[in-house]
């Protein structure tokens, strides 16, 4: 495993593979700064976990924030309570807000802003039902895979048949997949030189209704629990419509 050295600021560095650190730039613990890690000068880290092979531009911002390892933050860049998963780009001067997630060989371009609580993903539709598999890395998605039964591959081979995009890796792969990855990418989300798309949560599995305004609302409980789930929620808020449903406040 790696070792890493601790300083009187709560800052940890990996000894092996080193880091490197711009002038003036401002480490406020706890903080993790993982193997072959680059940070520019002027920036601000506090309490954050960069990942191996992190870069991160000048005069950048991450508050509260995991970056998983092989993630690029372009210069000027504040991210606040942000997960960004593996190979994923942050351009210059864009903004992360409160509980962003942006996935696996995501780009969130140049200037751009994420509302509170987005998710960006590369998984096609088909998949949103499924698991984090647009958030995973790609050893924790080949694990996955591999513990499958026959009757995986089976709705594998089937998927494939019509055309159902099975990696999204536009550096490892063809231009087909890569072809894909651009064609659902929401560029009024991500810009137009970002990866990727809104990741929205399925609705409950035990969901059977033709009511329209009852999908809706099905829809919209469902992206409040997501919500819950991320950094940042403010839990107070789902106790006080609890609260709020069950005596009429």
């Amino acid at each position: 495993g790696t070792c890493y050295a601790v300083d009187r600021n709560l800052v940890y560095r990996a000894e092996c593979g080193g880091s490197e650190v711009g002038r003036s730039t401002v480490l406020s613990g706890p903080l993790l700064l993982g193997p072959r890690c680059t940070v520019g000068g002027g920036c601000h880290l506090r309490r954050s976990v960069l990942g191996p092979g992190c870069t991160v531009g000048d005069g950048c911002r991450l508050v509260d924030c995991h970056l998983w390892g092989d993630v690029t933050v372009g210069d000027g860049a504040v991210l606040d309570g942000a997960v960004v998963c593996e190979g994923a780009v942050i351009g210059r001067n864009a903004v992360l807000r409160r509980g962003c997630v942006v996935g696996r060989d995501c780009k969130v371009g140049e200037g751009v802003v994420l509302d509170e609580f987005t998710r960006i993903t590369l998984a096609p539709e088909a998949d949103d039902g499924d698991d984090y598999s647009g958030f995973l890395s790609e050893s924790e998605s080949s694990s996955s895979d591999s513990d499958g039964s026959e009757d995986s591959d089976d709705e594998g081979d089937a998927a494939a048949e019509k055309g159902a995009v099975q990696v999204v890796n536009a550096q490892d792969v063809g231009d087909g997949a890569a072809s894909a990855a651009r064609a659902m990418t929401d560029t009024e989300v991500v810009g137009p030189d970002g990866l990727g798309r809104v990741w929205t949560p399925p609705v409950p599995d035990d969901y059977d209704s033709d009511d329209p305004d009852e999908a809706e609302e099905a829809r919209a409980a469902s992206l409040e629990l997501a919500r819950a789930r991320s950094i940042g929620y403010d839990t107070s808020l789902l106790y006080r419509r609890w609260e709020g449903g069950q005596f009429g406040a």
